[in-house]
């Protein structure tokens, strides 16, 4: 199947995050292992020194002292995995536990795409929430923003020369994107064209090759509640795009159904590992930062009042006047 270069850099994600994933856990069972038994550290740096040893002999062709060597090493192997079977352990505890054994979590197997891959390709060209639907800036048009009225919460400007500030912002962040992935908090009515904003900054990234993960708030929290249920989804792979896409999007926040301690902690757990590793976010929100402080506690409402570039949108409900084809007017 035909996959865009940011649809490869997702799968390279999950796959570079399942095998980090796996590696961590293997290294928490070593610890444990040696906390429980503190002697086998020893019997391991001993089998280690044998079989280095071992290949310096035979490398020398010092051939019986070689062969003494290995039987050597053999012998503490032995006593090692005796050591881990009596305490209850297994020497696979010490290896890192793929979710794919054919491949190691690669993709790749016998020079040619694992099974593990192409039903990951499958799923990510599959899912219509991480595509932008190739949209980009030339769909995101001022023409429905009035341009008659002055708004006093926008210092005195109209609709549309405020919105067309909110334009030029989200320019400027897909130009500095490169070199530093900020974050965005778009807010403002239903309708106003925030969705169409975020698609057009997610459709021009993904246009240089950034992986982008653009997901309603309700997605968001559906793979939380999956992630924290162990609940087997068909989007199983969507945790991992949340935490490793360069440019993440959360749209519609607040609208979502979902347990109210859940929403709080999944969602500053998110942002704020996502701004300690240096990767993009932009929220937006029909809501105020008051309305999500209420929501989200506190510190949540902090981080994205102190971290977030705020831009806030105005206007009527586009795509009722879309409907009728009205157009606001300008002056004459």
């Amino acid at each position: 199947m035909p996959l865009s270069r940011t649809q490869y850099d997702q799968i390279e994600d999950i796959y570079r995050s399942r095998r980090a994933e796996a590696r961590r856990e293997a290294e928490k069972k070593r610890e444990a292992i040696l906390k429980a038994l503190p002697e086998y550290d020893a019997l391991d740096q001993a089998q280690r020194t044998a079989a280095l040893e071992a290949f310096k002999a035979s490398v020398g062709g010092d051939e019986k002292h070689r062969s003494a060597l290995v039987a050597q090493a053999q012998s503490l192997r032995e006593k090692k995995e005796a050591m881990l079977m009596q305490a209850g352990f297994s020497p696979l505890d010490l290896q890192p536990r793929y979710l794919c054994p054919h491949c190691g979590d690669t993709g790749r197997r016998e020079g040619r795409s694992c099974e593990c891959f192409e039903a990951l390709a499958a799923q990510v060209a599959g899912s219509d929430s991480l595509s932008s639907t190739g949209t980009d800036f030339s769909d995101f048009t001022l023409e429905w923003y009035d341009d008659r009225e002055p708004l006093g919460a926008f210092g005195g400007q109209t609709a549309r020369r405020a919105m067309e500030q909110n334009r030029d912002a989200a320019l400027a962040y897909v130009a500095r994107f490169p070199e530093k992935k900020g974050n965005l908090f778009i807010s403002g009515p239903v309708g106003t064209g925030k969705t169409l904003l975020c698609r057009a900054l997610a459709g021009s990234l993904e246009k240089q090759g950034f992986s982008v993960c653009l997901i309603t708030a309700q997605e968001f929290f559906d793979a939380a509640e999956a992630t924290a249920f162990g609940r087997e989804e068909e989007n199983a792979y969507l945790p991992e795009l949340i935490r490793r896409a360069q440019l993440l999007i959360i749209d519609d926040l607040g609208t979502e159904f979902t347990s109210h301690k859940l929403a709080q902690n999944a969602l500053f757990t998110t942002i704020n590992e996502r701004q300690l590793k240096g990767l993009g976010t932009i929220i937006s929100t029909n809501e105020s930062l008051n309305e999500i402080e209420d929501h989200y506690l506190p510190r949540v409402s902090s981080r994205l009042a102190g971290d977030y570039e705020w831009l806030r949108f105005v206007g009527p409900d586009i795509r009722l006047m879309k409907k009728t084809a009205e157009k606001p007017g300008v002056p004459s």
